[in-house]
C-alpha cells in the first residue's frame, strides 16, 4: 500500500524526504492497528478530514490513491485473514459506526457487512463490487468455473478486484462519492483516478505479455477467487477445493475433482495464506507426482514491501503464476 515510487506520482506536492517519512508513519500505524493517518498530500491538504474504513488492503490502497492524505483509513481485515470469516472488535465496529465512508466489496464477500450497516454507519457506505455493471459480474457452479451473472448458475463470485480493469473502474467510483463530499476538492480526486487508471493499464500490459509465456493456462484454485484474472488474461479456473469458504469437501466432492484434475492433466493448485491448504495437499497426492501446490495471495498485507499495494501484489502474484504454469523461454 506504501511504495514510494506510485506515492511520488499521487502526491507532486511532497519532496522525496517528506514522502520517506509520511510511508514510514503509514506502515508503523498500519502495523500497530490498521489505523493509517496521512498527512501531507499537498498544497492545502495538511490533514486528515475523513474517517474511512475499507473492509481489504487492496481497497486501501485503491482509496489512498484516490484521496491521498484526505483521508483516515482503517482496514478492517488484517493480514492473514479472511474476509468471509472474520469478526470484526469492537474496537473496528465503533470506528465503521462513526466513520463518515464505509468503503466495501459486496457482492456477499463479508457476511458481517450488512448486519453491521444496519445498526447504524452514520457516514456514506459504498459497496464496490456492486456498483460495476452487472453483465461484468461472474456466477460460480458448483464446479468453480465462472458464468456472466445469470440467476440460473449460482451465487455471484465477489472477487471482482483481481481484475485490474475492474479495479480501475472501482477508483473511478470512489472519486465520485468523494467529489460529492468534498466539491472544492473534485478535480484532485479525479487526477488521481485518472492517474491510478494509467498505472493498471500498465499493469495490464505486463501481465498480458508475461501470462503470454505460458506452457499451460489451466489450474485449480483453493476457492473461486480467481476467475475475474482468469478471464481477463484467458486463463482456466478449472475447478475449486472448496464450493464454499470454510466448508471442506467431502471424500466424493474431492475424488471427483481427482479425476477431473488427472483427465485433464491439470498440475497446479493454488492456495491462498489466509486459508489452510491441507486439503489441497492431500488432493495433490492423490492426483499424482508432479502436481504443483502454490500460493498466491488475494489480500496482500500491510508488512510486506512486495504486496502491500495493489500494483505490487498483482505482481506478487504473476510471478508466482508464470512460476507455477511454466513459462516458456
Amino acid at each position: 500500500m506504501f511504495r514510494s515510487g506510485d506515492r511520488g506520482r499521487i502526491l507532486p506536492g511532497l519532496r522525496a524526504r517528506e514522502i520517506k517519512v509520511v510511508m514510514a508513519m503509514a506502515v508503523i500505524s498500519l502495523a500497530m492497528g490498521f489505523i493509517v493517518p496521512v498527512a501531507g498530500c499537498g498544497e492545502g491538504r495538511e490533514e486528515a478530514r475523513w474517517k474511512v474504513a475499507v473492509d481489504i488492503l487492496p481497497y486501501a490502497d485503491l482509496v489512498y490513491q484516490v484521496a491521498g492524505g484526505q483521508v483516515q483509513l482503517e482496514v478492517l481485515v488484517p493480514p492473514g485473514a479472511s474476509p468471509h470469516t472474520y469478526d470484526l472488535t469492537p474496537r473496528q465496529r465503533a470506528f465503521v459506526e462513526e466513520a463518515d465512508l464505509v468503503v466495501a466489496n459486496g457482492l456477499g464477500l463479508e457476511p458481517w457487512l450488512d448486519e453491521l450497516i444496519g445498526k447504524g454507519a452514520r457516514g456514506r457506505v459504498i459497496l464496490l463490487g456492486e456498483r460495476l455493471p452487472p453483465d461484468v459480474l461472474l456466477r460460480v457452479d458448483r464446479e468453480g468455473h465462472g458464468h456472466v451473472a445469470d440467476e440460473r448458475v449460482g451465487p455471484v463470485d465477489p472477487h471482482v478486484w483481481l481484475d485490474p480493469q475492474l479495479m480501475a473502474l472501482m477508483a473511478e467510483e470512489v472519486a465520485g462519492v468523494l467529489a460529492e463530499m468534498d466539491p472544492g476538492n473534485a478535480d484532485f480526486f479525479w487526477d488521481n483516478a485518472r492517474a491510478f487508471r494509467e498505472r493498471i493499464e500498465l499493469l495490464d500490459e505486463e501481465i498480458r505479455k508475461e501470462l503470454s509465456r505460458l506452457a499451460r493456462r489451466d489450474f485449480v484454485a483453493y476457492h473461486s477467487a480467481w476467475a475475474y484474472f482468469a478471464r481477463r488474461y484467458g486463463l482456466v479456473q478449472a475447478g475449486v477445493v472448496e464450493e464454499r469458504p470454510g466448508e471442506e469437501p467431502g471424500a466424493g466432492e474431492l475424488a471427483r475433482l481427482v479425476e477431473e484434475m488427472r483427465d485433464a492433466g491439470t498440475n497446479v493448485v493454488f492456495t491462498e495464506p489466509q486459508l489452510s491448504s491441507q486439503v489441497a495437499e492431500v488432493l495433490a497426492r492423490e492426483v499424482g507426482p508432479g502436481v504443483r501446490v502454490v500460493e498466491l495471495d488475494p489480500l496482500g498485507r500491510d508488512d510486506d514491501p512486495d504486496r502491500s499495494d495493489y500494483i505490487g501484489l498483482m505482481r506478487f502474484n504473476l510471478r508466482r503464476m508464470v512460476e507455477a504454469l511454466g513459462g516458456r523461454s
